[in-house]
């Protein structure tokens, strides 16, 4: 790998991004690690590094950051189906009747999904984007993966752990089965619940919080029943 030539201070502001939207939130969504939409290009991963390690603030807002990118959401017409899940569980969250309806998620990802003044947060386990698990563009930063994650995931966890008891949000909802693990050494001693649903989905209360694991919500991973009876579990937790 090419050695990106970042300073302390850019690996530190790399290193300590929490994610998109306001600690303020009722809502927050906690996956493993951002994508870089599918790109393996060095070049855009490079740029897409610079871009955070030179102006993303700790918190900062979806729509703003990805300007840097030219990437205008707010005028965008298709989704991915993480950032639509998202809308729709936080519409219905609220109250939303309407819930399901794509349209009204994809308006909801425009004007208001991870901004600074909104109603969710999106954060990570992981703060460095990466196109796949088992793809490693940052041999400059920590030789391996697997170095990365003995490095930086138990400070990511327990930073992650302060920022829910101090903020208390409403609800929590972590998504990726496959890292269910890791959420769970998050939320070290709570009693965890199964829900009836078709896929594997656990809920706790967590001080103030409820806390919800769910598939990951992308391919085919989250149906709309399943996803209803998380929107009920958190109505019925958070009303309002």
């Amino acid at each position: 790998g090419n050695d990106m030539n970042l300073s302390q201070a850019e690996k530190d502001r790399l290193l300590n991004f929490i994610g998109y939207g306001s600690l303020q939130a009722p809502i927050w969504f906690l996956g493993m690690e951002e994508g870089t939409g599918g790109s393996r290009d060095p070049e855009a991963i490079e740029t897409n590094i610079r871009t955070r390690a030179r102006h993303f603030q700790p918190v900062d807002d979806l729509v703003e950051t990805h300007q840097h990118w030219d990437y205008d959401i707010p005028s965008q017409r298709k989704f991915t189906q993480v950032w639509l899940w998202m809308a729709k569980l936080t519409r219905g969250t609220q109250g939303a009747a309407d819930w399901p309806d794509t349209e009204n998620a994809k308006h909801y990802v425009r004007e208001s999904l991870g901004r600074q003044d909104g109603d969710t947060l999106l954060t990570e386990l992981l703060p460095l984007p990466s196109p796949s698990m088992n793809f490693w563009p940052y041999e400059t930063l920590y030789p391996t993966r697997a170095d990365y994650l003995n490095a930086v995931l138990p400070a990511r966890q327990r930073t992650l752990r302060m920022l829910i008891q101090k903020y208390q949000p409403r609800c929590v909802i972590a998504y990726g089965s496959q890292y269910h693990r890791y959420y769970k050494a998050l939320f070290a001693s709570a009693e965890w619940h199964r829900l009836p649903t078709k896929k594997a989905i656990e809920h706790c209360r967590f001080g103030h919080s409820l806390v919800v694991l769910m598939p990951f919500f992308g391919n085919g991973g989250l149906s709309t029943h399943d996803a209803r009876t998380v929107i009920d579990v958190s109505r019925a937790h958070c009303p309002g």
